[in-house]
């Protein structure tokens, strides 16, 4: 233990709030302190500053350096401004004072108090005012509060300092961001499609690369697809509110997307095999009239002579089975019986490996894709939106109002979002990227004529999906989108 009675440390701490409210200011608060330590013949050993900091945490990098230097014996005394400075907890100033600075023999000041622990009135005065500086906090948080639920009254959205996918903040405004609204409706689109959340997110990252916090998982899709914000409310503490941000999804869209998401919950809970298909060309047969997904409808349960009833392949719009999968109403499209359309595909398959010239056929038949001028034209926006923001930012670098390891980290997040949006825009002039590499083709090519032979049903119905993405049915006409085009 340093020996020396009248070595002071000086510890300031002052929030941005309270700085621009209270009007006393860490430079403000040292000088008086050091006055005040001259005046007593005080020697300040050190300064432990904590700039924006809140003094309801001690996870404050100054003090916790003043703690390790009092614990070390290097400091006999600690002066403040006032005693909310150290802390506006009772709990945590009581610690602090009985647990660590009386313990190792320091002794606490608080200048415009009056006071120190020095004394036996300053040791009792300490817990009084820590009471009123616990009081204070609670009402700083209670009108806080107040503030929070007049602003969500108004329409102000409170949902911290991550906009949600499909917004930006503008002055503490949501703003639409068109290419992330983009996504968004294309979310939508899907999953009123009938498209699982998984193959959703898959889908995105293959054609869109992610948002602006990273990839698309099955969680970013389902909070897209519940959130309430984008219809242009707001949902604060259990009440609707009609929001000042412009809606993305319209409410008639976004409820029938939280009844599927209710009804799936609920089927999940009694599925035995969630991801069991239960035909061969389930979930990737679609109707081309209408563009509704078809299913496999069963007539009746059993024939009069024992036989199994017939199952057939039709459209959700044809069958009206599920109102929301219905796209027209008046859709005549072709209904096949399931055994016929599954020998047509497999007779598809299997010619790939008997017909060697097949697949180079397969290939030679691609026709440019259209680009999608619409999407285009938002991601060109939101390039120059990027371009605009990375200048402004070097303008306030110059303007001295930004240190540069800001600068840098925000250029960089930029930066790294621009580059990706240039190489999807110049992505979308090309032919799409196909999901599976003509070697991996081959591959499973290969294995076809010993996969039909074993006729093992799941292996089957894998070769299939793994083969295809997707078949169109124009009545007597099918389109097959095979993986590797």
């Amino acid at each position: 233990m340093n020996t020396h009675q009248n070595l002071v440390a000086i510890y300031t701490r002052v929030s941005t709030q309270e700085q621009a409210s209270e009007g006393y200011s860490i430079g403000e608060q040292h000088s008086r302190l050091e006055k005040y330590a001259e005046a007593h013949d005080w020697t300040v050993y050190k300064w432990y500053n904590d700039p924006g900091y809140s003094g309801g945490s001690l996870d404050r990098p100054g003090l916790k350096s003043m703690i390790r230097d009092a614990e070390a014996g290097l400091i006999n005394k600690i002066i403040v401004y006032k005693l909310d400075r150290l802390s506006r907890s009772q709990k945590d100033t009581l610690y602090l004072i009985e647990d660590v600075f009386i313990k190792n023999n320091v002794d606490f000041v608080s200048m415009t108090e009056n006071f120190d622990t020095g004394s036996p009135l300053g040791r009792a005065m300490i817990g009084i005012l820590s009471v009123f500086a616990q009081l204070e906090r609670e009402q700083i948080k209670e009108r806080m509060q107040i503030g929070l639920d007049a602003r969500a009254k108004e329409g102000y959205f409170h949902g911290g300092p991550y906009a949600p996918i499909g917004y930006t903040y503008n002055d503490g405004l949501l703003i639409v961001d068109e290419h992330e609204a983009m996504q968004v409706r294309k979310i939508y689109d899907l999953f009123l499609d009938g498209m699982p959340i998984y193959s959703i997110q898959k889908y995105m990252n293959h054609h869109y690369g992610g948002h602006k916090y990273g990839k698309w998982s099955d969680d970013s899709v389902k909070s897209c697809l519940s959130t309430i914000v984008c219809t242009g409310k707001i949902k604060w503490k259990g009440e609707i509110y009609p929001g000042k941000h412009e809606a993305i999804i319209d409410d008639e869209t976004f409820e029938k997307a939280a009844k599927i998401l209710e009804r799936r919950s609920q089927e999940a809970q009694f599925r035995e095999h969630p991801f069991k298909r239960t035909t061969l060309l389930g979930g990737i047969l679609w109707c081309g009239n209408c563009g509704a997904r078809y299913y496999c409808k069963q007539n009746v349960s059993k024939n009069p002579d024992n036989t199994p009833a017939q199952r057939y392949y039709t459209c959700y719009s044809r069958g009206k089975s599920r109102r929301h999968l219905i796209k027209d109403p008046d859709c005549k499209n072709k209904t096949w019986n399931v055994k016929a359309l599954d020998e047509v595909i497999l007779k598809e398959i299997e010619k790939l490996a008997l017909t060697p010239d097949y697949l180079d056929e397969l290939m030679d038949s691609r026709e440019e894709g259209p680009v999608n001028q619409p999407e285009t034209e938002i991601i060109e926006k939101r390039i120059d939106t990027l371009g605009k923001q990375i200048g402004r930012l070097m303008d306030l670098y110059a303007l001295d109002q930004m240190d540069f390891e800001t600068l840098n980290t925000k250029i960089a997040e930029l930066s790294e979002e621009k580059n990706t949006l240039e190489a999807e825009l110049a992505g979308m002039a090309e032919r799409p990227k196909p999901e599976l590499s003509l070697e991996e083709a081959r591959r499973i090519i290969e294995d076809i004529p010993r996969i039909l032979e074993e006729a093992e049903p799941e292996a089957v119905k894998n070769l299939v999906h793994g083969l295809i993405k997707g078949i169109i049915v124009y009545n007597e006409r099918l389109e097959i989108h095979w993986r590797f085009m």
